[in-house]
């Protein structure tokens, strides 16, 4: 009987992935986020509480340089609620990516 998100999600490898995507980004958080090892260290708790809660939390949007003086929007969530969603990814994106084939560009799980 499952009690609750922790049983299907892996934050662990959600954590994993976070880092991978963060060391693979052209442009560098200029943070370390080492919130997402006290979740997993200590703090494990947090993720579950927050997985099950119908609460929802402030998003800010920010506009991020990129090359040639452009910039892009992105968003900005509190590090439990990131962890979470890496876990939620996690979980169905290799159902949906099908038979994709390997040639074919764009994130995925490695």
């Amino acid at each position: 009987m499952s009690t609750g998100v922790s049983d299907a999600w892996d934050p662990n490898r959600a954590a994993t992935n976070l880092g991978n995507e963060m060391t693979g980004d052209w442009y560098r958080d200029p943070w370390g986020w080492p919130e997402y090892n006290a979740f997993l260290n200590s703090q494990r708790h947090l993720l579950t509480e927050r997985g099950n809660s119908r609460e929802l939390k402030r998003v800010v949007q920010i506009d991020v340089p990129k090359e040639n003086f452009g910039v892009r929007p992105a968003v900005v969530i509190e590090p439990v609620d990131r962890l979470l969603y890496q876990c939620m990814v996690d979980c169905i994106s290799t159902r949906l990516i099908g038979d994709l084939r390997p040639w074919v560009h764009g994130w995925r799980l490695h």
